[in-house]
């Protein structure tokens, strides 16, 4: 595996760092270029690096910067043609990037493979199969907790999952990395969206295989950070006009996250108002981002709609209250879609 360059970005993860290498060393179709980003750990993950596996180029950053600044650190360490991105918490098999690469080549159209993602705890169930999103930016899990052996056939999706991912280098460079702007949560959901409207598509491969370290949870902070993300991103890509239309869905999505917040307690309702706080204090660099986003754009709004949802799938929540309650809103969310795709035609 000559071509690719693997990045993990890591942040105290002194209990997973060592086997989250290991997976990637003498697997039979050879060692990748493999670059760790430590985000400031202080449990020790860099002397775990260095002592364990010192053929991995390891960079230690004096500050906690974020997973994107942090992966996009470790992409500008590599000169071969494709980039490939690893959650310390993951486990790669060893067809993960032969696979993924294979697929590639087979398909030049596409830019980047998402591959089958299993929950680590119990890998005879999917934690995802590329990521789904819903045409309110809200992103869910494709396949969640259904069959292994499910999503057997290779096609094209809109969202890459950022536990796992390969892709060609000129892409991921052409879309400028991730954005750092956002921290954690949602960078690969905004990726996919960037990447969509660049004309880049995003492949399934069900051969290659991961496991991922996964139990679905909404902190406060991680709930704050995936909202002020979510709409950032739909700010930077959608057209004004498209984002008038959908103004129906969002605000009703508005109204169920509020009213998922509410249940919860204060400390989801505190990050909902600080989530809304740091948009409007971001105002002026979303805009800068929008336009340097809406430069490269080949695909139109419609063609970013046909690939995103108009149903949620809230299984991932684990709450049967939830997947009672939404099931309404999707029949609105489906009608308003439909209707919003027939009048779109930019």
């Amino acid at each position: 595996m000559d071509r690719v360059t693997v990045v993990i970005v890591t942040h105290d993860g002194a209990d997973e760092i060592q086997e989250c290498l290991e997976c990637l060393v003498g697997n039979g179709a050879g060692s990748p270029h493999v670059v760790v980003v430590d985000n400031a750990s202080s449990d020790g993950t860099p002397e775990l690096v260095k002592s364990g596996s010192p053929a991995v180029e390891l960079i230690v950053l004096p500050e906690n910067y974020g997973y994107g600044f942090g992966a996009n650190i470790g992409s500008e360490r590599s000169s071969r043609e494709f980039i490939a991105f690893l959650n310390q918490d993951a486990r790669a098999s060893p067809s993960w990037l032969e696979a993924s690469i294979a697929a590639l080549e087979e398909n030049p159209s596409a830019a980047f493979v998402t591959p089958k993602i299993l929950i680590r705890q119990n890998p005879a169930r999917i934690n995802t199969c590329g990521n789904t999103i819903h045409v309110t930016g809200i992103t869910t899990c494709r396949g969640y907790d259904q069959s292994a052996v499910s999503f057997a056939q290779r096609e094209f999706v809109i969202g890459m999952s950022g536990a796992a991912l390969v892709g060609r280098k000129s892409a991921f460079r052409r879309l400028g990395g991730f954005d750092e702007s956002f921290f954690m949560y949602y960078e690969d959901t905004d990726l996919s969206l960037r990447g969509a409207l660049a004309g880049f598509k995003c492949l399934y491969e069900p051969e290659a295989v991961v496991t991922h370290s996964f139990e679905p949870s909404f902190s406060a902070q991680k709930l704050y950070v995936l909202e002020r993300n979510r709409y950032a991103s739909l700010f930077k890509v959608l057209r004004v006009p498209t984002l008038l239309l959908l103004g129906p869905v969002l605000v009703l999505a508005e109204l169920a996250v509020w009213g998922y917040c509410v249940s919860r307690g204060p400390g989801l309702v505190a990050s909902k108002f600080k989530a809304w706080i740091w948009l409007a204090g971001h105002v002026r660099e979303i805009s800068n981002a929008r336009h340097a986003v809406q430069e490269l754009r080949k695909a139109g709004d419609r063609e970013l709609l046909a690939g995103m949802t108009g149903s949620l799938d809230l299984s991932e929540l684990g709450s049967p209250l939830a997947t009672i309650c939404v099931r309404p809103l999707n029949l609105l969310f489906r009608m308003w879609r439909a209707l919003v795709r027939v009048v779109v035609f930019w």
